[in-house]
């Protein structure tokens, strides 16, 4: 089945590769990671309030740019599409158009997008192809998914940008049938490793490593000569500050990678790395075991909850969530000076 009509928002991206998911899968989207992508597919979103209240804001501010910005700009006329598009032969790639150029035989299809004017420099030239990879990539998905299902196909999508709210410029970004199958194998072959073969991405941000390793099994393990150099290349950017942050991270990243799940990384006994687990505060059990508690709050509040009510609330530290990663400076200091 190549179309459905559906109620899934269209930032729902479980059991399928939206095109706007498209870039975080091939590592070009710097606000997702390809393992937080994997666990929107496998339906953990990272923050389905924020999403929603993007896409709203989104779809909003799209019927503007249309009417107001790329009709009367292009003389063209558009419609909705208003179902999702599965790609014939792999029915998890998928693509939920702003707008298709009507008559169909224009074979043209818009993208829609409102961005920060301080970011204006990352796009080129107006009337050229000349989009960010991140917007590239989603376009390019769109259009190969469209043109498989259309009857007409597609030859081109429209991207539409208004900047800072008062700029409107256009981009047309044309169909090339190579780049275009490249890229549907490659968004393929990630799903074929990473959904059918249930095996997460790689860890490329702190982030990830928490979502990833999010409790501790209490092991120890002791320090391997890689561990102790990754040790030593995060004590020296944590010195030289600011200008070495983004070193300190790559180490930090490293040195997680490795422990996984183990609670501190050691040496003749004695900790020199832990990242262990902590228990936090459950509003929604506190909620669920006091509900004559929370009659008498208008909005919870927490604090308050934590200073009147100090045995419930801490009968309710059930969550559990990897904590602070940290050095033990003294048994650093002593492992790297021997």
């Amino acid at each position: 089945m190549s179309e459905e009509q559906t109620e899934q928002p269209a930032h729902d991206h479980t059991n399928r590769i939206g095109a706007s998911r498209a870039p975080a899968i091939l590592g070009l989207d710097p606000y997702c990671t390809p393992y937080e992508a994997w666990l929107e597919i496998k339906g953990e979103p990272k923050n389905a309030t924020a999403l929603a209240e993007a896409a709203h804001w989104g779809v909003v501010n799209e019927a503007n740019v249309v009417t107001h910005g790329y009709e009367p700009r292009t003389g063209k006329q558009t419609q909705r599409v208003n179902r999702r598009l599965r790609h014939p032969e792999h029915s998890y790639i998928t693509a939920s158009l702003d707008r298709r150029v009507i008559p169909a035989s224009d074979k043209r299809i818009v993208q829609v997008k409102t961005r920060d004017r301080f970011v204006r420099d990352q796009w080129g030239t107006p009337g050229t192809d000349e989009v960010p990879d991140k917007e590239a990539t989603q376009v390019i998905t769109e259009i190969e998914v469209a043109n498989a299902v259309f009857p007409d196909g597609v030859d081109v999508e429209d991207v539409a940008v208004l900047f800072g709210g008062n700029t409107f410029e256009l981009y047309h970004v044309h169909r090339e049938p190579d780049n275009g199958k490249r890229l549907i194998e490659a968004l393929a072959h990630w799903w074929h490793v990473h959904i059918d073969g249930d095996t997460p991405p790689d860890a490329v941000t702190v982030d990830d490593c928490r979502r990833r390793w999010s409790y501790t099994s209490g092991d120890h393990r002791d320090m391997t000569q890689e561990d102790k150099q990754l040790l030593e290349r995060f004590l020296a950017a944590e010195f030289l500050g600011k200008k070495a942050e983004a070193d300190k991270e790559a180490a930090k990243l490293a040195l997680m990678k490795n422990m996984q799940n183990s609670e501190a990384l050691i040496v003749d006994g004695k900790p020199v790395i832990t990242w262990k687990t902590q228990t936090q505060f459950d509003q929604d059990v506190f909620l669920e075991r006091y509900p004559e508690v929370a009659a008498k709050c208008i909005k919870f509040d927490s604090a308050l909850a934590r200073k009147e009510y100090a045995k419930l609330y801490s009968g309710c530290k059930t969550l559990e969530k990897r904590g602070a990663f940290r050095v033990n400076r003294s048994a650093a200091s002593k492992l790297l000076n021997n």
